[in-house]
């Protein structure tokens, strides 16, 4: 971590309040969709009116563009990077990508267990897709693994351009990742909003956990030189 420019204690508070916001977030999505044991009308209506206005060039980059939430690519980005940061004796942002990324997709996988909510039909899906539908996984992952590396990039060159280009990509990439899962018929709107939800509480809890290390080792590196 980048010692010289640590966290504020206002920043810290803010960050583990977007945080608990998320997870409150989640928590009603959650609640919704379990309590409902089925989809609603608009949601059924969202997957007609996808399935009516296909194309064979969106088919095509629906299909390439939600390789990015897959499990294969987000592995091996994290793994490269993850690679390059222990060789630069990173230990901490080496750590916070594989706990961002792992403890979402696993956080993932348990609700849809617990949930056990349907896909869509079988008809109208463009790609093959096994298991549950909430959350969906490419959606949090996807966020999860983006975010993650954003945020270590801009630790590592803590700038204002590297924060937006970051946060821009990131938002990107969560949309597309997204609409190309409900484009494919795999998954329901609220699927994607609670991946969203879900991978944006981990990350956040885990900078701010992150904030709070980083303050502690300032601190305590002013202590011994005064």
């Amino acid at each position: 971590m980048n010692a010289s420019h640590p966290f504020t204690a206002r920043a810290i508070v803010i960050i583990g309040c977007c945080a608990t916001a998320f997870a409150f977030a989640f928590g009603i999505v959650l609640a919704v969709v379990s309590r409902c044991g089925s989809t609603a009308r608009w949601e059924s209506d969202v997957i007609a009116w996808v399935v009516q206005n296909r194309s064979s060039i969106l088919t095509d980059f629906a299909r390439s563009v939600t390789e990015l939430g897959s499990g294969r690519v987000v592995t091996a980005l994290v793994a490269s990077a993850v690679i390059i940061l222990l060789v630069g004796r990173r230990w901490m942002l080496a750590a916070f990508l594989v706990v961002a990324t792992g403890g979402t997709a696993l956080l993932a996988s348990f609700t849809k267990g617990v949930v056990a909510r349907d896909r869509p039909p079988t008809i109208p899906r463009l790609a093959e897709a096994g298991g549950h539908a909430f959350p969906s996984g490419h959606s949090a992952q996807a966020v999860a693994c983006f975010a993650a590396l954003a945020f270590t990039a801009w630790r590592l060159h803590p700038s204002r351009r590297v924060l937006v280009v970051g946060a821009a990509l990131v938002g990107t990439i969560a949309v597309l990742v997204g609409w190309s899962r409900v484009y494919l018929g795999v998954h329901w709107p609220s699927d994607i909003l609670g991946g969203w939800l879900l991978a944006g509480a981990c990350l956040l809890g885990l900078v701010t956990a992150v904030a709070l290390v980083e303050r502690g080792q300032a601190r305590r590196t002013i202590d011994r030189h005064s």
